[in-house]
């Protein structure tokens, strides 16, 4: 472990400083990597000169101190809280240090890019105003400038804070239980980074943000509609096949993440619709524990498959055809040999899993017949009404897909093909939805979806025609709300109706 502390207070002889020092003396103790700075004799001017930063000259030792920020994955700093808030030394350090290029990096959006990710933060600081006031009367402007505005938004968290007071009125001896308390925070180096409870949510933050929930509603309730359009359903089985859907989607992701980690590290556009997850970006989760969790979803898909075929009263052969080709798809949109996102197949992949094949595993899972032509019939609608938000989401991503040879549609046929492919295939499932509403194909499921998607698919082409005359340089996050919003009347129709009737 890589720890960096650094002292703040422009008096070397100060408490903060004796803080510090035994700060040190712990961490040795237990044998990390360590290196200290005192502010007070670094040698660099304290003001922005330049509109761009990185223009100025960045003197030796600020050179240095930047190394140094980089080398570490756990930073101390140490401080007094004066006017609520750090010293002016500490504020011009920081307004030096982190700048554009090197701490965060705009993007064309406006947002930005954090480039400190994967390192964790102890502030330790000192204060003459009582803790109750500064914290639930003041608001602790100073913590939260520190760790929320300055730190998080480079990327470095979590962020512990342990505070010191009131020093005016301090005895020699509180002092002193003061100075040891900083020597075991020292000490508690590495777990000491975060608490063990704050370590375990942590963790399960990143794994819940890995699963990637936003995407899961569309596949249960397209799973649903094949399981309602078969009267032998029943609870047990329709949510032990689900159980199966959720784990090789699940796995998908991860298994997506892992591999398409090149492309996301050159990500510059990711979003809530495309980019992944980023929890191996942002080292939220190694990948050593990513390979651990494919290992237990694997097993628990495979108990839960097996439970599946084993409580099959019929179409033991067609449910075990369907996993069989969820595995090769999910599995193989990235990972080799198949790799179809990098071949050029990625889209019509996502798209034929997330409308077909599920509205099939719902059918089969429930004791329908494999070869009913129902599943194509509710599907292939839904298929074409998937298919554009697919090839909308690499256009964001088209730059670092193309660096590592990831070959979307978006890549292939550049944004303005991929948006007339999108409009097509729009084009298309509006044909389909109205003709399976008008000639109640698919058991009529599609009834009275007409003017739903004729008003959507209407809005939504209108808007990708003007898209495509623009030059598209980061997220096109509205669009890919309205082009989701498209396919929910795929589903939200037929399912109510499979209620309802």
């Amino acid at each position: 472990m890589n720890v960096l502390v650094i002292l703040g207070h422009p008096r070397k002889d100060s408490l903060c400083a004796a803080l510090a020092a035994a700060y040190c003396d712990g961490a040795r103790a237990v044998n990390v990597n360590l290196r200290y700075i005192i502010l007070a004799d670094l040698n660099f001017d304290p003001h922005v000169r330049c509109a761009n930063m990185a223009e100025q000259w960045f003197e030796p030792d600020l050179v240095a101190a930047k190394e140094a920020l980089q080398w570490a994955n756990h930073i101390v700093f140490v401080y007094p809280t004066w006017w609520g808030s750090m010293p002016a030394l500490l504020k011009a350090f920081l307004d030096r240090v982190l700048m554009p290029g090197f701490a965060f990096e705009w993007r064309a959006d406006g947002s930005w890019e954090k480039l400190l990710t994967g390192k964790s933060a102890q502030l330790i600081t000192t204060m003459d105003t009582p803790h109750f006031v500064y914290r639930w009367i003041y608001g602790q402007p100073g913590n939260n400038m520190l760790r929320r505005a300055t730190l998080e938004f480079c990327g470095i968290e979590p962020t512990r804070v342990t505070s010191f007071g009131v020093v005016h009125h301090s005895t020699p001896e509180q002092r002193q239980q003061w100075i040891a308390r900083a020597h075991e925070l020292g000490r508690s180096l590495p777990r000491g980074v975060l608490s063990e409870a704050g370590w375990f949510w942590r963790k399960v933050g990143a794994w819940i943000r890995s699963i990637r929930l936003q995407f899961y509603p569309m596949t249960l309730m397209a799973y649903a509609v094949g399981a309602l359009a078969n009267e032998s359903a029943d609870a047990g089985r329709f949510w032990l096949g689900y159980l199966c859907v959720f784990l090789f989607e699940f796995i998908t992701v991860l298994v997506n993440e892992s591999c398409d980690i090149a492309t996301d590290q050159r990500n510059q556009n990711f979003g809530p619709f495309s980019g992944g997850s980023r929890v191996l970006v942002e080292k939220r989760l190694t990948l050593k524990e990513v390979k651990v969790g494919l290992g237990v979803l694997g097993i628990a898909a495979l108990v839960s498959s097996l439970g599946l075929l084993a409580t099959a009263s019929a179409g033991v052969a067609g449910s075990a055809l369907i996993l069989v080709v969820a595995v090769v798809l999910g599995i193989g949109y990235t990972a080799p040999p198949l790799r179809l996102a990098y071949r050029g197949l990625g889209e019509l992949n996502v798209a034929f899993t997330h409308s077909v094949l599920v509205i099939a595993a719902g059918y089969v899972f429930c004791g329908g017949n494999v070869v009913s032509f129902f599943p194509w019939a509710a599907g292939l609608p839904l298929f074409f009404a998937i298919l554009p938000a697919i090839v909308l989401s690499g256009i964001p991503d088209r730059d670092a897909d193309k660096q590592v040879g990831k070959r979307t549609l978006a890549v292939q046929l550049g944004t303005a093909g991929a948006i007339a492919i999108a409009m097509l295939s729009i084009a298309l499932a509006m044909v389909l939805g109205i003709c399976a509403d008008g000639l109640s194909w698919a058991n009529g499921v599609y009834a009275w979806v007409t003017p739903f998607i004729a008003i959507h698919g209407a809005h939504l082409l209108k808007r990708l025609g003007a898209l495509r005359t623009q030059e598209i340089s980061g997220r096109i996050d509205s669009v890919m709300v309205s082009a989701l919003s498209f396919i929910m009347w795929f589903v939200v129709v037929p399912l109510a109706h499979l209620i309802f009737s």
